[in-house]
């Protein structure tokens, strides 16, 4: 169940993209909580609905953007269900930030259920993953816990920076 936060971002983003005097590809600039966005490097978040632990959400600052990366941080985020499946990488970028104003509100939108993963080959010869993703998306209570307990679910559920 969305939260009223939740349900109030969502609602901006889809008014400010349904009004035909508005550019559809302009985002308010947003000015994160943490404008370093260091909370998030290494960070890791439970997800629930209902209070209910559905997943997590591991978060990294993984470059900056513009000349010689002195500029804006750029993190990615990683939801990795309890039984350590992992989402395809999600990145967020400035000036929007529609990844981290939802994280600073305390909510996550994110899918329902894990994206399936099938292995094919072209040709019969290259293997490549296809990612099917499906379902319905929800929106998810955010907390954020504390670095040494991050630290040890990072171990436990086998994330490492290479997954970013």
């Amino acid at each position: 169940m969305p939260t009223d936060t939740h349900t109030a971002l969502r609602d901006a983003v889809i008014l400010r993209l349904a009004d035909p005097h508005t550019d559809a590809m302009a985002i308010d600039d947003y000015t994160p909580l943490d404008p370093e966005l260091t909370s998030y490097d290494h960070g890791l978040a439970e997800l629930r609905v209902d209070g209910q632990l559905r997943a997590y959400l591991a978060g990294r600052i993984t470059g900056r953007a513009g000349f010689r990366g002195r500029g804006e941080p750029r993190p990615s985020f990683i939801m990795v269900w309890p039984d350590g499946r992992k989402e395809p990488t999600e990145h967020d970028y400035g000036p929007g930030w529609m990844t981290v104003r939802e994280l600073d509100a305390g909510t996550f939108t994110g899918p329902v259920n894990p994206a399936r993963k099938r292995q094919l080959r072209i040709f019969g010869l290259f293997p490549i993953t296809v990612v099917e993703f499906g379902g319905d998306t929800i929106g998810y209570d955010v907390s954020w816990l504390e670095p040494d307990q991050a630290a040890e679910l990072w171990v436990r559920l086998e994330l490492t920076d290479s997954d970013f």
